[in-house]
């Protein structure tokens, strides 16, 4: 087969052409012969030409144009002799134009049936494709438009529970796929609320195939219904709605496993289930499956509470121990739960301890607080119970924080769950709550806030022991008030370190330690603090190692001083009695600081003495016994083998006194000392025992200072404190007048009988020397001057104690004024004062004594 150029078809005629090419072509009649002679009927690609000559008709008479017959031919060209072809042929021409009409109409034909099938086979497939896409495609673009919608709960309200709904309100956001296609709205629509109660919930979102669909299915119920409002599907963001309505609740089971899925998680998945109508681009489609889960916001365990105070202010009338608790309740989520009440159970060390409950709880995001109220419950008889409530209140009492094992028992403990008001779901799912409340101790806290007593009697007489002196006695302390409710202490026991504080930013160094053992107490009632008090029997407060010093500047400070600040460091043991029961509290801080009253040197009252008594007489000491009271402000006492003071008149030292025993109790104590009065050749101390004696024989009391000896005890401890005491005091002199009467005779020579007295109890008294002036209104009447014993010519004059003795005629002078007054007297008695003074023997102890005794009755004599 030959393979034509593009100048074959060159040289083909077209219809309206000239048949022949110009002679300016070049080409010769043998070519054109030539190129005629080649096949008529076939193209360069071997292509039927009548078959191409028809389709090109049959596309010419599409356009209303006649078909170009291939065979015409204006050319007068003819082939090889120069006669035209067409009269040569022109018969085989008419059979071949009548083949070729034919041929082109039945192309015609078959090519018109063929676009009225195409045609028809259209119209068919539109309505076919229409009824599809009214029937299919739309209803299924709605349902994607459903299935592609998220929706999202905001903050969410849930109130008014009851037994067979609740109220839900909040605000919903839909969103729905962009693009105005999806543009739309959703009916109000009756929608049933499903919950897990089965397996894990996996997270929001449609199911990812029929079987996740039918295993979830499984796990899933329905716990109830609620309206929801229509939505408009804007198809260009999210639409937001809010949502008031009620859930009916159809399972009350399922509601309890969905309120405690909401209590115990952060998350919980609201599955909501039914059939919806959607408005879309003029149409109406019902029955659109909607299938979601809704994520809302749970409480999270509600673990996040912290109790910011506990009291317990009474007992409580049904028994127990009335309770208050404050916590402050903390809600992570933005959902706002509204219970009509919550009673709450808590134990600690398994032991089912108190019962509280509060009404209408509001429990909103953020913090919540709130004010429980309940009652400690009665434990009689249960050691167990008593004993691990006993390490609570110790617990709390000293501080330190309590974890408190806290379960639901639903809206009510009272048993009240089962009246006409009770919300089944409700108490089942709070019921399941349980949480980890921690209890805090409270803020610097001690039991027993200051002694308010301490009458001790401490006993140095064991030499040996000075520094462990034993007390005895009674010991009150005020405890503080912790709670409201009666806390009688029945027994006690202590173990604490005392500390003396020196100045005001002296902490103290613990110098003496004191030992309660277990002792029975008795307990005051007080609204500002009960006061407890024990007694102690021979407990030791001993010194510690190396703190003896110390212990000796308390014994000075309590003896010494007015007060002193006493602070106590130590643990103590108490056993309460209680309306729960008895209670054991161990390791209850025992610190207190105390202000004790010091015995401030007995300066609270003067130091009373007797009379002094002489009981024996050398000639260098007057040995003498009195009685000396002494004041003790405080509540402490001592008791010491031995007391030595020294005896002071005017700044002098004249003697010194002991008393053996010495114990001082609180308040008065008369103690019986014994002294020694020396005689001294200095003349200061010789004239300060005139002075003394002298007021002492006439009767007048006289200031005198007893302060604190070298050896003024034998107890090392207190030695100390003693040397440094002194106590001032009045000593009063005798009782009765030397002389009593006195008879003046003035005829012849003037003399005087005198009638004395010894009032000097225990020793006789010997006159070995008198002097006197006897004076009447400051008149001088007379004097006299006698002297006695050895050299003279009257003896001795001696004088027992307690007993009189008249002189014999003494001779006397008189002023020629006394002679005058003392004879206008005779027969009757005057009244003179007389100035006397001696020298005597107390015993053996010489004595220089001199004073005024004033109205002397004297009789005026003759004879």
């Amino acid at each position: 087969m030959t393979t034509s150029t593009s100048d074959d078809y060159a040289t083909e005629p077209l219809l309206g052409e000239p048949a022949s090419r110009p002679a300016s072509l070049g080409t010769t009649d043998s070519q054109t012969a030539t190129e005629h002679y080649s096949p008529p009927f076939t193209t360069g690609e071997s292509t039927p030409l009548l078959a191409q000559e028809a389709t090109n008709n049959t596309a010419s008479s599409l356009h209303g144009r006649e078909p170009k017959s291939p065979f015409a031919d204006t050319s007068a060209r003819d082939y090889g002799s120069g006669v035209p072809w067409r009269e040569r042929g022109h018969g085989v021409n008419q059979q071949r134009e009548r083949r070729r009409a034919c041929s082109g109409l039945a192309t015609f034909l078959v090519v018109y049936t063929r676009v009225i099938l195409f045609t028809l086979l259209g119209i068919l497939l539109l309505i076919l494709l229409g009824s599809l896409v009214f029937y299919v495609a739309v209803p299924y673009a709605a349902q994607r438009i459903m299935d592609n919608t998220h929706i999202q709960l905001g903050a969410v309200d849930l109130s008014e529970m009851a037994a067979d709904g609740i109220r839900l309100r909040g605000q919903m956001s839909v969103t729905g796929p962009s693009g105005s296609l999806y543009a739309g709205q959703m009916e109000p629509a009756t929608l049933d609320v499903l919950t897990l109660v089965g397996g894990d919930e996996r997270g929001e979102g449609s199911h990812d195939s029929d079987e996740r669909h039918t295993a979830d299915s499984a796990r899933h119920v329905v716990v109830g219904q609620m309206e929801v409002p229509g939505v408009e599907l804007t198809g260009s963001g999210e639409s937001r709605i809010e949502v008031d309505s009620r859930l009916r609740i159809v399972d009350t089971d399922g509601m309890a496993m969905l309120v405690r899925s909401m209590l115990e998680r952060n998350q919980t998945l609201l599955r909501v289930r039914g059939q919806v109508t959607l408005r879309a681009r003029g149409l109406r489609f019902s029955r659109i499956r909607l299938d979601k889960d809704i994520p809302m916001d749970g409480f999270g365990g509600l673990n996040n509470v912290t109790v910011l105070h506990m009291d317990l202010p009474r007992n409580h009338p049904d028994g127990g121990i009335a309770m208050s608790v404050r916590v402050d309740i903390y809600n992570p989520s933005n959902t706002t739960l509204h219970l009509p009440g919550l009673a709450l159970r808590a134990a600690y060390q398994g032991v089912h301890m108190s019962d509280i409950a509060l009404g209408k709880l509001k429990m909103q995001h953020g913090s919540n607080v709130v004010q429980f109220h309940g009652r400690l419950l009665p434990q009689q008889g249960n050691r167990t119970a008593l004993a691990a409530i006993g390490h609570f209140v110790q617990r709390y009492i000293v501080g330190k924080n309590t974890p408190l094992a806290v379960r639901g028992c639903g809206i009510r403990c009272d048993g009240g769950n089962d009246t006409k008001d009770a919300i089944p779901w409700l108490d089942t799912a709070l019921r399941a709550y349980h949480t980890c409340m921690m209890l805090p101790g409270a803020p610097n806290t001690r039991l027993i806030s200051a002694l308010t007593q301490m009458r001790l009697d401490m006993d140095f007489t064991n030499t040996k022991h000075s520094y462990q002196p034993r007390a005895s006695g009674q010991v009150g302390a005020r405890l503080t008030k912790l709670f409201g409710f009666p806390m009688r202490v029945t027994q006690l026991s202590m173990d604490t370190d005392f500390s003396l504080q020196r100045s005001k930013d002296d902490d103290g160094l613990p110098f003496a330690r004191f030992q309660v053992p277990v002792t029975n107490a008795t307990t005051q009632l007080d609204p500002k603090g009960d006061i407890v008090t024990f007694g102690v029997r021979r407990l030791p407060i001993a010194a510690l190692p190396g703190r003896e010093r110390v212990f000796e500047d308390f014994i000075a400070a309590l003896t010494l001083k007015p007060k002193l600040q006493l602070i106590s460091n130590g643990s103590a043991n108490v056993t309460v009695d209680t309306a729960i029961g008895p209670l054991l509290l161990v390791n209850l801080p025992a610190d207190f600081d105390s202000v004790l009253l010091g015995m401030d040197s007995f300066r609270g009252a003067p130091l009373a003495m007797s009379q002094l008594s002489i009981t024996n007489t050398t000639a260098k000491e007057l040995h003498v016994r009195t009685r000396a009271t002494i004041f003790n402000p405080t509540e402490f006492g001592c008791q010491l083998n031995v007391m030595r003071f020294v005896l002071s008149y005017d700044g002098i030292e004249i003697g010194e006194v002991v008393a053996r025993p010495a114990g001082m109790q609180p308040g008065n104590t008369t103690l019986t000392t014994y002294g020694r009065i020396v005689s001294s050749s200095d003349e200061k101390k010789q004239a300060a025992l005139s002075r003394f004696f002298s007021n002492y024989m006439s009767g007048q009391s006289q200031p005198v200072r007893i302060a604190g000896h070298p050896n003024a005890t034998d107890a090392p401890s207190a030695l100390p404190a003693f040397r440094k005491l002194h106590i001032d005091g009045m000593m009063p002199g005798v009782e009765g007048a030397l002389l009593r009467q006195a008879q003046v005779h003035i005829l012849w020579k003037t003399a005087v009988t005198v009638r004395l007295f010894n009032p000097v109890p225990g020793v006789t008294v010997t006159l070995m020397r008198v002097n006197t002036v006897v004076s009447k209104d400051g008149v001088v009447l007379g004097r006299s001057e006698w002297s006695f014993g050895e050299g003279t010519s009257m003896p001795p004059i001696r004088l027992p104690p307690g007993e009189e003795v008249e002189t014999a005629r003494l001779p006397v002078s008189s002023t020629s004024e006394g002679v005058k007054l003392l004879r206008g007297y005779i027969g009757r008695e005057l009244p003179v004062d007389m100035n006397i003074s001696a020298y005597a023997l107390a015993g053996e102890f010489p004595l220089h004594v001199q004073w005024l005794q004033p109205n002397v009755t004297m009789g005026v004599r003759l004879f």
